[in-house]
């Protein structure tokens, strides 16, 4: 394995195409130096076949010899499940959260394009990744693990390409697009879309600026709320509203219906692996929604000190999510736990979504709930403890105060 800054003596790569500016502008200018450049894109439901067609023919028009699509959506949806269920976001602010939507989209990227790579004979990995960010970390991490004897140009570690390309102007005037209008970038995939860099930098941008691919217009919400049904066995969604349903047309579905109501926006200060802070826009519709009601299951299925468990863990492997690291062990005990503790989630959960983007609860019936309306009522039950049985348990706090009072006293005065 080798990190390669030079294109000489190169007769072969084989990029990960996005269709974006970056890898645009590499395609055209590696194949200009006489170099073969096989384009390899990951449909992760960011496009669709027209959208696809348009981009093979892109490439092939920017200089690639060869273009791939290789067919990555329910790959994605499994590993977005597999994170929902055990808790992985690790990026909150406030009461929202970052749904680790890309990081997840870089795992089956880097998997899927990596397994078509050996089979086409790649044996120089190109991204438009740059040193800056996470991806380039990414990227090599997982590639790596499925083959060590591939190697690595990065063009943004290039001094040649990065003379000539200084920025998105350079960039976008070489391959003859009119980009340099753009406010930001975004990466998007079925699980949700990230925007950042160019004007989101600075602190003083408003997100109501941004054409969000789910949710539109911000400032134009349904004026009816919305019931949807989940029916779950062993902790997955069999049906939604009494129909059966696939994993790939749940997130499309839910997509487009939750993004109409602006759930799952968020706006995060985050720190990169470099220890840079930058700051994210996200949109998640499912992902948001699938999350809360996936906790109103834990919370309802599991005592307090398994769900602290639960959460801590989610912690962690959210972190090592965000690095890159997926795979490593710790991260493979959390995912195993995550999925068997939801195995438990058998029933119905029914909930509501308001125009004022609030989720409601209408009913939760799982047939494992420890949740008991009459031992928590305020009125007269036949099932539970009585008064007397409380004057025990206040005894009994009583002679743990003893030893420790005069202390505890010291502390309030």
């Amino acid at each position: 394995m080798k990190i390669i800054s030079t294109l000489k003596g190169i007769k072969k790569i084989g990029l990960a195409y996005s269709g974006g500016l970056d890898t645009s502008a590499v395609i055209k200018w590696v194949s200009s130096l006489g170099i073969k450049v096989f384009a390899f894109y990951a449909d992760l439901g960011q496009s669709n076949k027209d959208g696809i067609r348009k981009l093979k023919n892109n490439a092939i028009n920017y200089g690639a010899s060869k273009f791939f699509s290789i067919d990555c959506k329910l790959d994605l949806i499994r590993e977005g499940f597999i994170a929902l269920k055990s808790r992985a976001f690790n990026f909150i602010t406030g009461c929202t959260k970052y749904y680790n939507t890309t990081p997840l989209g870089r795992i089956v990227t880097s998997v899927s394009l990596t397994k078509k790579m050996i089979n086409s004979g790649i044996k120089i990995w190109c991204d438009g990744s740059t040193y800056k960010g996470n991806d380039i970390e990414r990227f090599f991490r997982y590639s790596c693990i499925l083959n060590q004897n591939l190697n690595y140009y990065k063009p943004w570690l290039d001094s040649k390409f990065i003379n000539k390309f200084g920025g998105r102007k350079q960039m976008s005037e070489f391959v003859g697009l009119n980009d340099t209008k753009n406010k930001y970038s975004i990466d998007s995939n079925i699980l949700g879309n990230t925007y950042e860099g160019c004007g989101i930098e600075s602190l003083t941008f408003d997100l109501s600026g941004i054409d969000f691919i789910y949710c539109g217009d911000i400032k134009s919400i349904p004026l009816r709320s919305k019931v949807i049904k989940f029916t779950f066995v062993k902790g997955d969604i069999l049906m939604v509203n009494n129909s059966f349903i696939s994993l790939y047309c749940l997130f499309k579905y839910l997509n487009k219906l939750c993004g109409s109501y602006n759930l799952g926006i968020s706006d995060q200060i985050e720190e990169r692996i470099t220890s840079i802070k930058s700051r994210g826009i996200y949109e998640s519709p499912t992902m948001h929604l699938l999350h809360n009601v996936y906790d109103r299951a834990i919370s309802c299925i599991y005592k307090n000190d398994t769900i602290k468990y639960y959460n801590i863990s989610g912690l962690n492997l959210a972190e090592r999510l965000y690095e890159g690291k997926w795979f490593e062990d710790l991260c493979h005990l959390i995912k195993l736990n995550g999925v068997y503790l939801c195995n438990r989630i058998n029933g119905v959960i029914k909930v509501k979504i308001t125009p004022s983007s609030c989720i409601i609860f209408l009913k939760t019936q799982l047939s494992e709930s420890i949740y008991i309306k009459d031992l928590v009522s305020m009125e007269r039950t036949v099932v539970g403890f009585k008064g007397k049985d409380r004057v025990g348990c206040l005894n009994v706090v009583f002679n743990s105060i003893q030893s420790i009072k005069n202390r505890m006293k010291k502390r309030m005065l």
